[in-house]
């Protein structure tokens, strides 16, 4: 949807909501590709067992096999979502964005199916629940700032503390910063900006070493260039909604550095273009941070399932005792 008579890029009142909706189309399609895989290959784990087949392989090869469907699903998806919303350029970023979180939706999924006696349907049912959550605390549908204050166990954070274990919080924000910080229109713009206040910063000693014709001059040519760069970028290339969201961003990460606050890794406020690692005194970019998050988090879910498979029978015995002592403390009662 665009307010103006001709539709651009840069008037797309929903293009955020596009973001968001590409972020929980591929969540699902990840999840829903996995969440069954194990627990429909219960006779062949076992057959694998008294083969002495390792664990790691399997679940190795599960993951490979359903990255390569969510590679070509994913590749599909920006194919038509590029063309709707007449997006010209990132493509190999979002879709290497869109692949780690379909690593972590993947991770998620063969979690849930490696659950010892869970049946295929009570795993499916487990999707929307989990699912749910990713919509509502994503930070698209309800602004982190509104959100009840109760939900913090810190004061004066900025996004509460659930909302950091959502995989749809980090690749959201990460795929909005990356279309605002590497889109053609606000790279060169900023180059442009940053000449150009280089210039009325420094007017005094440049006058005294060029003139006050050549500065005036000089002043004006930038300015015009700078137009004339926004006339041919700005509606093919930028997006408003997105630039407003990094600004807001960037403005209340400015408030909290004047307030003497340095925010930590998970205390930063959403939408900024880069996040300080303050223990490791380094500066990071909010695309490769998040997307960085997203595959730790995946990697942690395939050490979990790994796990649950290497124990799966003792799980399963364990489970077997607690329903008997279950059933025979219900009799009692």
């Amino acid at each position: 949807y665009s307010p103006a008579d001709v539709y651009t890029l840069y008037t797309n009142d929903l293009f955020k909501t596009f973001l968001f909706i590409m972020v929980i189309v591929t969540m699902f399609l990840g999840m829903t590709n996995s969440v069954s895989e194990i627990i429909s290959d219960a006779p062949l784990l076992l057959r694998e067992r008294m083969l002495n087949t390792t664990r790691r392989g399997y679940l190795g090869a599960k993951v490979m096999v359903l990255m390569l469907f969510a590679l070509i699903q994913n590749s599909l998806f920006l194919v038509l979502g590029f063309h709707f919303v007449e997006l010209k350029e990132l493509q190999l970023q979002y879709l290497i964005y869109l692949c780690l979180l379909s690593f972590a939706a993947v991770s998620l999924g063969l979690f849930i199916s490696a659950i010892p006696r869970l049946s295929s349907r009570a795993a499916l049912n487990i999707v929307p629940l989990v699912l749910v959550p990713q919509i509502i605390l994503g930070g698209a549908l309800i602004e982190y700032e509104k959100m009840n204050q109760e939900l913090t166990f810190s004061d004066n954070v900025p996004i509460p503390e659930i909302c950091q274990f959502m995989p749809s919080r980090w690749a959201y924000e990460g795929l909005l910063v990356l279309q605002e910080t590497k889109n053609s229109y606000d790279t060169g713009h900023e180059v442009l900006r940053q000449k150009l206040r280089v210039i009325k910063q420094e007017r005094e000693s440049l006058v005294l070493l060029h003139g006050e014709e050549w500065h005036e001059a000089e002043v004006e040519r930038l300015s015009n260039d700078l137009e004339r760069f926004r006339s041919m970028f700005k509606h093919e290339f930028g997006n408003k909604g997105v630039h407003d969201a990094v600004v807001v961003g960037e403005e209340r990460l400015r408030h909290l550095l004047e307030e003497g606050k340095v925010p930590a890794l998970f205390r930063h406020p959403m939408f900024v273009r880069q996040k300080e690692l303050e223990r490791l005194k380094i500066t990071i970019p909010t695309p490769i941070l998040n997307g960085m998050v997203l595959l730790i988090a995946s990697l942690i879910l395939n050490i979990l399932t790994l796990g649950l498979l290497v124990h799966r029978e003792d799980l399963q015995r364990i489970a077997r005792k607690l329903r008997y002592w279950y059933r025979l403390f219900a009799r009692r009662i």
